[in-house]
C-alpha cells in the first residue's frame, strides 16, 4: 500500500494520474536525458574549444587555424 501511494505522488503529474508508465514512455524518457546529457557534455566541449581558438587568435592574429 505504501509503496503504490509512493509511486502515485512521484508520477502525479501525469496524464489521466497514472503509476505506471509504459515501456515506451520509459525510454523516450531515457532517451531524452541521455540526449540532454550528451547535448551539454558537446555544449561544454564547444565553449572549450571557443575559448581556446580564441586565445590562439589573440597570441596570433594573422593564424585563422588553431595551431597545434
Amino acid at each position: 500500500m505504501g509503496v503504490s501511494h509512493q509511486r502515485s505522488v512521484g508520477f502525479g503529474m501525469e496524464k489521466q494520474g497514472s503509476t505506471q508508465r509504459t515501456p515506451d514512455e520509459q525510454r523516450l524518457d531515457r532517451n531524452e536525458t541521455e540526449g540532454r546529457n550528451t547535448t551539454f557534455k558537446e555544449l561544454s566541449q564547444t565553449c572549450e574549444e571557443v575559448v581556446a581558438e580564441n586565445q590562439l587568435k589573440d597570441e596570433d592574429p594573422l593564424s585563422d587555424e588553431p595551431t597545434s
